[in-house]
């Protein structure tokens, strides 16, 4: 029975003890809160900080991007040519890979005569009824 009690007595302690080092770190909360405040106040600040940084970085990035795509835009349309560059240059290729091309603006291509690379190329299905697509 004595060895019951001792545990009991023990616990009780330990209890009051413990209470006791919680009141002390409560005491040191009070202390620590005010740097505590300053602490996160400046974390916050510093984030708010970066955060507007990298937005004005990210807008450069945008803006640098949007004349790089617009210089190559330009390089692409002066390679290829005009629209009536375009337009000669596929009935010719066409023509000269046996192939016809009827109508203007709306045209209609035939690729009956044309090689398979080609038609394959230009997506025509080798079991389609007729040979011609229109563009």
């Amino acid at each position: 029975m004595m060895f019951i009690e001792a545990i009991f007595e023990g616990l009780l302690l330990r209890e009051q003890h413990g209470k006791a080092l919680y009141e002390q770190m409560t005491m040191f909360e009070e202390y620590f809160k005010p740097r505590k405040e300053d602490l996160h106040k400046t974390m916050d600040i510093a984030a708010e900080r970066e955060k507007r940084s990298r937005s004005m970085f990210a807008q450069e990035s945008i803006s640098r991007n949007v004349e790089e795509i617009k210089a190559i835009l330009q390089e692409v349309n002066s390679a290829i040519g005009s629209n009536i560059d375009v337009e000669r240059f596929v009935n010719t290729s066409i023509r000269l890979n046996g192939g016809s091309v009827k109508g203007q603006g709306s045209v209609e291509i035939n690729l009956a005569g044309t090689p398979r690379p080609l038609k394959e190329a230009l997506g025509y299905q080798s079991n389609q009824a007729n040979s011609s697509c229109f563009i």
